[in-house]
């Protein structure tokens, strides 16, 4: 996660049109990726060791939060399911998180997963290791969080192959959305904004990417409509 402080989106000016999916698929053009940092040792059932490298759940607990808040959203969780494997002493919870915008109180849009947590323990931490393992991977998936054991061994993506480029689609449908096409005084195809003041909500959004500022807005501008791009223009030229 970069050093540079993250700002928190205003509500009125850049969140009041984006929903939970548009929001997710912002938090994850932003962040694409947790260093593994952790080592999992266990046993095998024959009494050998075994270690490996991983992602903690702090870790990516840690590298969200400050992204939950910048898009004011929020995820909750809850135990649906719980087993416990005798043979394995392992706890096995099946949990659904809910992630919800918390500014959203009147009609909220949620986005529901179910992932299941296993946590192998001869004592009393296996429902924790289970719930944490379930939040971990629940996390994970619904980002479309990359990992890796250093930033050397990273693939090196094409970013419209990413959530990122779903993210730029959806700012480009939320701007068509709100045009219509009308006849000019000669007869010829203009388009006009219903809504001028949520048009400078969306656009700000592509702004307000952190880091990657003018090449998100680019990618948003080519894949407009000629004639919205010139309305556009014009209304930012005044």
């Amino acid at each position: 996660m970069s050093e540079t402080e993250i700002k928190v989106l205003d509500f009125d000016t850049q969140l009041q049109d984006i929903d939970i999916y548009g929001r997710i698929a912002g938090i994850s053009s932003e962040l694409r990726y947790v260093q593994k940092g952790s080592t999992v040792k266990g046993k095998t059932k024959s009494g050998g060791e075994f270690s490996y490298k991983g992602v903690s759940h702090d870790a990516v607990v840690a590298q969200l939060q400050p992204y939950f808040a910048k898009y004011r959203i929020h995820a909750f969780p809850t135990v649906i399911e719980e087993r416990y494997d005798v043979s394995k002493s392992m706890t096995v919870l099946k949990v659904e998180v809910m992630f919800a915008c918390v500014d959203d109180v009147i009609s909220p849009v949620v986005f529901k997963t179910h992932v299941y947590g296993y946590g192998q323990d001869y004592g009393d931490k296996g429902v924790g290791k289970a719930y944490s393992y379930a939040m971990k991977y629940a996390l994970l998936k619904t980002f479309f969080l990359e990992t890796g054991e250093d930033d050397e061994q990273r693939a090196e993506v094409d970013t419209d192959a990413t959530i990122s480029g779903y993210f730029v689609d959806y700012l480009v449908n939320q701007v068509d959305s709100l045009f219509v096409v009308v006849k000019g005084d000669r007869g010829q195809d203009q388009v006009q904004c219903e809504d001028e003041s949520k048009l400078w909500r969306v656009l700000s959004i592509a702004n307000g990417i952190q880091g990657d500022d003018f090449q998100l807005k680019q990618r948003v501008w080519r894949k407009l409509p000629s004639l919205i791009r010139s309305y556009i223009s014009d209304m930012e030229k005044g």
